[in-house]
């Protein structure tokens, strides 16, 4: 069963580089694209944790993946390898030189 949210196979290819660790000590239990289903599912629809659907992985999983992944800034470093991806698509530097503040 698939939700709106679930991330696509041309999503998943380029975010899962961003995900995968060298793995140390034992297997995980829940896949990580099931655990970005599961937090992109909670982000849209604004649930709460606990009332996750029961076909993701138990919401406490979810919940300490996320927090793991924001403290260590990890959506943030994504971010700004995709604008670069962006910039460099569209012929520009990957590093934009001037910014301008405007009030």
């Amino acid at each position: 069963m698939g939700y709106g949210t679930d991330i696509s196979d041309e999503e998943w290819v380029i975010l899962a580089p961003f995900l995968e660790p060298k793995q140390k000590g034992r297997p995980r239990k829940h896949s990580l694209r099931r655990m970005v289903d599961a937090i992109r599912y909670m982000q849209r629809t604004g649930c709460q944790w606990r009332l996750l659907p029961k076909d993701f992985p138990p919401w406490r999983s979810v919940y300490v993946t996320f927090w793991r992944w924001r403290n260590s800034r990890l959506w943030e470093k994504i971010l700004h390898e995709l604008r670069k991806r962006v910039r460099v698509k569209a012929g520009r530097n990957s590093d934009p030189t001037l910014g301008i503040i405007d009030s």
